[in-house]
């Protein structure tokens, strides 16, 4: 992604609050294709078995976090899973 391209300073700010709450994710790049496609790629060979993402349980968004805000109350209440 070049430089000047709008995504990029999104991607890096998440990267970077993700690095400073402790994930890790080393071997592993984020790439952008279009506004609705992106893709996760290696970058470095992975051995069998090994961890190559760790995100703290504290920076998850789970089914039931979203549900329980008031936008995720009425996507249940109208069957929107």
């Amino acid at each position: 992604m070049p430089p000047e391209h709008p995504e990029r300073k999104k991607f890096q700010n998440m990267m970077d609050w993700m690095k400073k709450e402790g994930s890790n994710f080393q071997k592993l790049k984020l790439c952008y294709y279009t506004v609705n496609y992106r893709g996760v790629h290696t970058v470095a060979d992975i051995k069998i078995g090994e961890e190559i993402l760790f995100v703290p349980r504290k920076l998850l968004i789970t089914l039931e976090m979203a549900f329980a805000t008031p936008i995720g109350k009425l996507m249940y209440e109208k069957g929107l899973r």
